[in-house]
């Protein structure tokens, strides 16, 4: 009868093992089963919503830097992309593709021009 007081178990805050997917489900199960997730999900949609809107400034601002090659630059262009995604922004890749024409230097206005020149001239034949 002495041991009522340890009927119950008490359970472990689970410590980082290295793996973050597996840690962040045992973090989530503890809090859930402490009735603590209600907060935590509430903290965590308004960091991604802030995160997002973050995202979409420095989206919406990228430009190509002089010096910058084409590659370095899409590939810029594309990491800011992917993190609005993964914050839960519909981002289609006609979006992305026009902002990297829109926003290129002025040494390659002639890839847009002959790209037009392209595009009319297979309107013309149809």
């Amino acid at each position: 009868m002495a041991l009522e007081s340890s009927s119950f178990v008490q359970l472990a805050i689970p410590k980082f093992d290295g793996h973050y997917e597996h840690w962040a489900m045992l973090i989530e199960d503890f809090l859930r089963s402490k009735e603590f997730w209600k907060l935590v999900e509430h903290g965590t949609t308004r960091v991604k919503h802030a995160q997002l809107q973050a995202l979409r400034k420095e989206f919406e601002i990228l430009h190509m830097k002089a010096g910058e090659t084409v590659k370095e630059y899409f590939a810029r262009t594309l990491t800011v992309a992917n993190k609005m995604k993964a914050n839960g922004e519909t981002l289609g890749d006609v979006a992305v593709i026009e902002k990297i024409l829109r926003s290129l230097t002025l040494k390659f206005d002639y890839v847009l021009l002959v790209h037009e020149q392209h595009m009319s001239s297979h309107v013309e034949e149809e």
